[in-house]
């Protein structure tokens, strides 16, 4: 009886554990996926802002494992400062680390990409505003401006899937 009820409880907290939100993962394979989509745009991006962009402190690796490496003790990082402030237990840190992950996540999909990164391009886009200003030549240069902007987030974005 005592056996069936340690593997009957074993079963529970397996199958919660896989349940529970933000714990499907562990944080070393959400980061490999994140980083094996992300460090394969790393060049697209220097092509896309028009210099070499380096350096781990601002996201861009060597290789997959040091984008892992480095993301894991980010994520592990924030939980423990999130632990230390007032008020917050592990529930409420987990939370945010959830909701972290699930940003993150949205930006390794073409969508998310495109959304990131098409912020270069709304300051070209001529607004309603600009639009009482502007002659009908300026405007349609600022159209096609932010159509080629637009273009070249899309080829940035195209390698990358629809979900994650």
């Amino acid at each position: 009886m005592f056996k069936r009820t340690n593997i009957a409880i074993s079963i529970i907290l397996l199958a919660a554990f896989l349940i529970l939100p933000g714990c499907t993962k562990s944080p070393a394979s959400f980061y490999k996926k994140v980083c094996k989509r992300s460090f394969s745009m790393q060049e697209k991006l220097e092509d896309f802002y028009g210099y070499e962009l380096t350096g781990s402190e601002i996201g861009f690796y060597d290789d997959v494992d040091e984008c892992v490496e480095k993301s894991v003790e980010t994520e592990q990082d924030l939980y423990e400062e999130c632990l230390d402030e007032k008020g917050n237990d592990e529930e409420d840190c987990q939370e945010m680390i959830d909701k972290l992950r699930e940003e993150i996540s949205k930006y390794v999909t073409r969508d998310g990409c495109e959304d990131l990164y098409g912020y270069k391009c709304v300051a070209i886009k001529p607004t309603a505003e600009t639009k009482k200003y502007a002659s009908s030549a300026e405007i349609a240069q600022m159209e096609e401006e932010y159509e080629e902007c637009m273009e070249e987030v899309e080829e940035l974005c195209e390698d990358l899937p629809e979900k994650f």
